[in-house]
């Protein structure tokens, strides 16, 4: 590849999904796997990590006062989200969103609800899906979403959603990472 067309290659890379989705032909696509599914796929290491240590977490599903930002570490801090589910899962609210997320993004979504989003890119349904089989069905949820668009632009999150119970015990909180490429 000469250094025009690597130059090309990487500027595409830097493109965030907030200009992507400005794009004409913008598209979105979900797929959710089974954990055997992921267990040798790469793109799944940071979801892995991250099931290692919720799996650790006292309760059933794990408290949502578990996540600790220390043990988390370095490395899986920047990719991680929390959201909380607000009127009985009718909304959620980020309240933390990665730098990773944000880079990839081109926001920061902390504090803005998943319908503020829905209303300016429809295709972000997608990720309500997955954050509600995560909150329903009380287990994790292993996702790949696919972005494109008709000049090319293309990246790809592969992740996992997990849910985390408040005081009551309810699935009102769910935490994820995600792997962008």
């Amino acid at each position: 590849m000469n250094d025009k067309n690597s130059w090309h290659e990487k500027a595409r890379l830097q493109v965030s999904l907030a200009v992507m989705a400005e794009q004409p032909g913008f598209a979105e696509a979900l797929v959710t796997f089974q954990e055997p599914d992921i267990r040798l796929d790469a793109q799944f290491e940071t979801a892995r990590s991250l099931v290692a240590i919720w799996n650790s977490w006292p309760g059933d599903p794990p408290i949502r006062r578990s996540l600790d930002p220390v043990q988390l570490g370095a490395e899986l801090l920047p990719s991680i989200v929390l959201l909380e589910a607000l009127d009985g899962g009718g909304d959620y609210r980020w309240r933390i969103f990665g730098s990773l997320h944000e880079r990839e993004y081109g926001a920061d979504l902390r504090g803005h609800r998943l319908s503020e989003i829905e209303s300016q890119n429809p295709s972000a349904g997608a990720l309500r899906k997955v954050l509600d089989e995560a909150r329903l069905t009380v287990s994790p949820v292993y996702y790949r979403l696919h972005y494109s668009s008709a000049i090319g632009l293309k990246r790809r999150a592969s992740g996992v959603i997990l849910p985390l119970a408040d005081e009551d015990g309810e699935a009102s909180w769910l935490c994820g990472c995600a792997s962008w490429s």
